[in-house]
């Protein structure tokens, strides 16, 4: 997959583990959950391996405390990514199942009130310091 051509942005995914993510992700029936959205990566695998009626919401204050200043991303920037990519892939209409949540997940959970098939992690970095 063309991951970063698509993206037009770092992907920060090894490519061996972006078969076992899709796998996964495939599975899910209904609420996928992405916590760490960052530059949309994870969003956008989700969005084009979850099956058709799944909604995906993705998580992520962008407040850059866990990672470098030159590898910070920014709300617009996921957004734009993802569109980006779900555009190269003829996929646009899957924009309409995701939703962008440009908060802390601590601040999300306290109001979560939906059943979730698939929780995917990646936000604090701070161990990789």
């Amino acid at each position: 997959m063309k991951l970063k051509e698509y993206l037009k942005s770092s992907i920060y995914i090894a490519e061996e583990e972006i078969p076992v993510f899709c796998h996964y992700t495939s599975l899910a029936k209904n609420t996928l959950v992405d916590i760490g959205a960052g530059w949309g990566t994870s969003a956008f695998l989700m969005l084009i391996n979850a099956p058709q009626n799944a909604l995906i919401f993705s998580i992520d204050s962008f407040i850059g405390d866990t990672i470098k200043p030159w590898k910070k991303a920014t709300e617009k920037m996921c957004r734009e990514n993802v569109k980006r990519a779900l555009t190269a892939v003829g996929k646009i209409d899957a924009l309409q199942r995701w939703k962008l949540f440009p908060q802390s997940s601590h601040q999300i959970i306290t109001h979560w009130n939906q059943e979730v098939d698939l929780v995917y992690i990646d936000g604090d970095h701070l161990i990789e310091e």
